[in-house]
């Protein structure tokens, strides 16, 4: 058994007192972070004070190794707990299209990389749009897009429960010019990648 395998059953193994009740407890856990809006998304889970640097020091190191691989990366978010990396929408979609581009597997094959193990990271995915377009088509465009991302990383064998998928339409765009150029930079996906139970139990042990 792997050092992954034995830290992943001791996280099992502390939510709950027998095997049954762990495994209810991660559901819900899984069953309550859908529920959550980005921004609340973003606060949870509260990591303890004793491991808030130590988790900081693992996103820095996160956030460094895919910026090797060219990825734009964002530490800003909850004091450096939590890494947001963006992706133009046109790297990922054809315009106005919902399918995941055989050009985008290079670089999804990098997002999904730190995902290997099951709840080290809770993963959100938040689609923007520009504003061409009537609100409700974009708001179904972006949210048809950001499940068909989580449809693409289940078929890489990746698990899924952690990933909350958002189409946020154009309610958040970054530039506000009517130019090409400011579209553009509206069409993109954020990739939100947030300390997990795992990671959590990880630090605990000194370990990351």
């Amino acid at each position: 058994m792997t050092l992954k395998h034995i830290i992943y059953s001791a996280v099992i193994a502390l939510l709950g007192a027998g095997t049954i009740q762990a495994k209810t407890d991660l559901e819900k856990y899984h069953e309550e972070i859908t529920e959550l809006s980005v921004d609340d998304n973003l606060l949870t889970p509260e990591i303890p004070r004793r491991q808030t640097e130590l988790a900081k020091g693992a996103m820095s190191y996160l956030a460094n190794t895919m910026a090797r691989k060219g990825l734009q990366t964002d530490l800003s978010e909850r004091g450096g707990l939590v890494l947001m990396v963006t992706v133009p929408a046109s790297t990922l979609f054809g315009a106005n299209d919902t399918i995941v581009t055989p050009g985008a597997v290079g670089t999804l094959m990098e997002i999904i990389r730190p995902l290997r193990t099951p709840d080290k990271y809770k993963l959100l995915i938040a689609v923007h749009s520009d504003d061409t377009g009537a609100e409700e088509y974009l708001n179904a465009l972006t949210q048809t897009r950001a499940d068909a991302l989580v449809d693409w990383i289940a078929a890489q064998g990746i698990p899924t429960a952690a990933i909350v998928p958002y189409g946020l339409g154009y309610d958040e765009p970054l530039n506000t010019e009517a130019s090409r150029s400011g579209r553009a930079a509206n069409r993109r996906v954020e990739f939100y990648y947030v300390p997990g139970p795992v990671m959590i139990e990880e630090l605990k042990a000194g370990r990351r």
